[in-house]
């Protein structure tokens, strides 16, 4: 969340199982990555600055949920955080590796709550963590 826009970031980017099996060309997601090296909070931090390119510290980050995404078919599981920061504390230029084809996007409340809602196809746009994520934020 950036405080002094009042926006929320987000990242929009292809996921191709979603674009093979249902047409979803992109997804809105929050900022993810894989734990490297078992420090969950560090391993964020990094995926902050390389994703969205903001410089945040560890201590930074508010725990908000822990949950096993798909208890069916995998045991990953996913921790979410908050972190509120400052336009000016953007000095990369985020994005993802070149692979992964991210693209920033800072939505208000408002265009938030339209891509939550319930009675509208952009639904299948959110994955659960996004949805729990913003459901907290917005509450």
């Amino acid at each position: 969340y950036e405080e002094d826009t009042d926006k929320i970031i987000m990242v929009k980017q292809c996921r191709v199982p979603l674009l093979a099996v249902h047409g979803i060309e992109f997804t809105y997601e929050l900022c993810a990555g894989l734990v490297e090296g078992g420090d969950v909070k560090l391993s964020m931090v990094d995926e902050i600055y390389e994703e969205c390119g903001y410089v945040v510290a560890p201590s930074e980050l508010e725990f908000i949920h822990s949950f096993y995404k798909d208890a069916g078919s995998t045991a990953a599981k996913q921790t979410v955080y908050f972190c509120s920061v400052k336009s000016y504390w953007k000095t990369g230029k985020g994005g993802g590796s070149e692979t992964e084809g991210i693209e920033i996007c800072k939505v208000s409340r408002k265009e938030a709550r339209n891509l939550m809602s319930c009675d509208s196809e952009n639904t299948a746009l959110l994955s659960a963590g996004t949805l729990l994520a913003l459901e907290w934020f917005l509450k």
